[in-house]
C-alpha cells in the first residue's frame, strides 16, 4: 500500500498537476513565486521533470495558461465571423478577443509584461498566434468589394499589434464604444484604402 501511494505521477495526471501548481502559485503568490522548486515541489514531481521540458518558468506558466484558456474558450479558427461586412467582423474578432481576455489566470498579464521587458517574445505561439481566421474576414470582404486587394502582411497585423498593446498596457480603456472606435478610425481606413 505504501508503494502505491508513492508512486509517481506520469502522463497527464503529472501534466495537469504541473499545470494547476504553476497557475496556483501565478494566482496567490504572484509571478515572484512561479519558480521551478516552487512548482516542482506542489506538483510532487522533481525540478529535472520541468528543465527537461521548459527552458523557464514563464514557458512553462504560459503553457499552462494558454492550456486552461483553450479549454474555456471556441477556437478563433472555428468561430464564424462572416458577420456580413468588414467593419462588423473586425469589431465581432475584437469583441472576441477581449472577452477571451478574462480568462487568462490572474496575474498573467503583468507576468507578460515582465517577460517583455526582458526582452522576451512572447506572441509567437498558442493563443497569440492563432489568427489564420483572418484570411477567411479578408476573402469575404474582397468579394462583398469592400476592399480592392488582400493586405499585406503588415497591413494584416495592425489588429493584432493593437490588441495586444491594449491587453498588456492599456486593458481598463477597452470598451464597446472604444472598439467601435478602433475598427472606425484605424482599421478600416488600413484595410480599405481608397486608390
Amino acid at each position: 500500500m505504501v508503494e502505491q501511494n508513492n508512486k509517481r505521477k506520469r502522463g497527464s495526471v503529472l501534466n495537469e498537476a504541473i499545470f494547476n501548481a504553476a497557475i496556483t502559485l501565478l494566482e496567490n503568490k504572484g509571478y515572484e513565486a512561479v519558480t521551478f522548486n516552487e512548482i516542482a515541489k506542489m506538483a510532487q514531481t522533481s525540478r529535472s521533470v520541468l528543465y527537461r521540458r521548459w527552458k523557464a518558468p514563464f514557458d512553462l506558466l504560459y503553457e499552462a495558461s494558454n492550456a486552461k484558456i483553450l479549454t474555456q474558450r471556441t477556437s478563433l479558427h472555428t468561430k464564424n465571423f462572416n458577420t456580413g461586412s468588414l467593419r462588423n467582423d473586425l469589431l465581432a474578432v475584437l469583441v472576441y478577443m477581449f472577452e477571451n481576455t478574462k480568462l487568462f489566470p490572474k496575474n498573467l498579464i503583468p507576468a507578460m509584461m515582465f517577460e517583455i521587458s526582458k526582452g522576451n517574445n512572447i506572441f509567437n505561439q498558442g493563443y497569440f498566434s492563432d489568427t489564420g481566421f483572418m484570411d477567411d474576414i479578408f476573402e469575404n470582404a474582397l468579394k462583398r468589394g469592400e476592399i480592392s486587394h488582400l493586405p499585406n502582411e503588415i497591413q494584416r497585423s495592425a489588429l493584432f499589434q493593437l490588441q495586444r498593446y491594449y491587453m498588456i498596457f492599456d486593458l481598463n480603456l477597452v470598451n464597446q464604444s472604444f472598439l467601435e472606435q478602433l475598427v472606425d478610425d484605424v482599421l478600416i481606413p488600413i484595410y480599405v484604402q481608397k486608390n
